[in-house]
């Protein structure tokens, strides 16, 4: 499936082979990398529990799939309309500044629903959550890319994936077993105190982070036009919107369709949790992966093997075979967060990295607020299973024709 890491890639610049497996778990700046990510667990637990424990309250509460569908999409409205503003504001201003007011919006929005009760309430807590969390997102990404040296971000984004998959862990798990025995409105309250950690480390100025250089091209204003001219990166873009499409189809799609079989909160944050621990097992193995194959490559099948398991999702609606495709479906799609981050970092200008990661952050938010919609409609009308069917064949012909182009690239050099 996969080809060795040894030709030149699309960018005409040449892989050399890894370092030892050992060496990507001891990137410089470890302290510092360590403790952000402890932080990024806090804050992004909740931002992955809430989703789940909003969408679980909006169906309590009488919501229909299409406002469920509506619900989850605000996480990434404001998102999708400035995360390219934000990233610029992660290439200018002090980091320390903007991870405080993100967790302090993610800490305020996930507090409102424990006090007011009401379905609108929830649309403004997941416009807050998707927004602060959003900030606090995209200076964590930009800072790790600059903790220590070029050759080191392989190292620290995959410590920095390994951190989010334990929070992808945690917050579904976390929900299901609240909700079941505290209540929706419990489970609200308690998910408040976790980005009270961040707010407090910034806001005392507990931790010195490094700020990014400036970009040599400051006078074109940072266009975004002058980062999709770059070739390789447009090509990035087109894999990470589709990867954030598989992505969002099954934060969205496990706990309606769960909701739907009969499956209790805590089943479904099992279920979900499976699909986390399998991206963080993958994880600790991509090292290994990134030395023997070629990123292209492993992207491209990712994209293939990813579409061909969600065919299977709707086949038998248990809890088992839930399970078992999360797992699986966490193992592919697990790879492709810091095999994307260190590409989008490595072929980006100086002083870049930020809006790039913007523009990164753009395409993943549109999917989290369009898809949502998209899927609650189509499952309104027609079930979930056409949901699985139409993703699943996107997915494999877009694989397909990207693994043709990277074989052809591979027999010219």
């Amino acid at each position: 499936m996969f080809l060795p890491d040894r030709k030149t890639s699309r960018a005409g610049k040449r892989h050399k082979a890894g370092p030892a497996f050992a060496r990507y778990y001891r990137p410089s700046a470890v302290p510092t990398l360590y403790l952000l990510i402890l932080l990024n667990v806090l804050t992004h637990s909740v931002y992955v529990g809430s989703r789940v424990l909003l969408v679980l309250y909006a169906i309590q509460l009488g919501a229909p799939t299409y406002a469920v569908g509506l619900l989850a999409a605000v996480y990434g409205i404001i998102p999708m309309l400035f995360s390219v503003w934000a990233g610029r504001l992660t290439d200018r201003l002090p980091p320390r500044k903007l991870m405080f007011f993100g967790a302090l919006a993610t800490t305020v929005g996930v507090a409102l629903p424990a006090a007011i009760p009401e379905v609108w309430v929830l649309y403004v807590t997941g416009t807050l959550i998707g927004a602060g969390f959003m900030l606090y997102h995209l200076t964590m990404q930009n800072v790790s890319g600059y903790l220590g040296k070029p050759e080191d971000r392989t190292a620290n984004f995959s410590l920095v994936s390994l951190g989010f998959s334990l929070s992808a862990l945690i917050g579904p798990l976390f929900a299901g077993f609240a909700i079941d025995g505290l209540g929706h409105r419990v489970t609200f309250a308690l998910f408040a105190i976790p980005p009270l950690v961040p707010v407090l480390i910034f806001a005392f100025n507990k931790l010195k982070l490094p700020s990014p250089p400036r970009a040599k091209d400051a006078a074109s204003g940072g266009r975004v036009r002058d980062l999709l001219g770059i070739a390789v990166l447009r090509r990035l873009l087109i894999i990470n919107g589709l990867i954030a499409v598989a992505w969002d189809l099954y934060a969205f799609v496990i706990p309606v369709h769960g909701a739907s079989i009969g499956l209790s909160a805590t089943v479904i944050g099992l279920v979900m949790g499976c699909f986390s621990a399998a991206t963080f097992v993958v994880r600790i193995a991509l090292p290994a992966i990134s030395r023997r194959f070629n990123s292209w490559q492993v992207l491209s099948s990712v994209l293939l093997i990813a579409g061909a398991l969600y065919c299977l999702f709707p086949i038998y609606p248990s809890a088992l075979w839930l399970g078992f495709l999360s797992v699986l479906l966490g193992l592919v799609l697990g790879m492709t967060q810091p095999l994307v981050m260190a590409l989008v970092h490595n072929h980006t200008p100086t002083g870049r990295a930020g809006t790039a990661v913007g523009l990164r952050g753009v395409i993943i938010n549109s999917s989290q607020t369009f898809m949502p919609i998209l899927f609650g409609a189509v499952g309104s009308i027609m079930g979930m299973a056409p949901v699985f069917f139409v993703v699943a064949a996107v997915l494999m012909g877009f694989g397909w024709s990207e693994r043709r182009t990277n074989a052809r690239e591979h027999r010219k050099n």
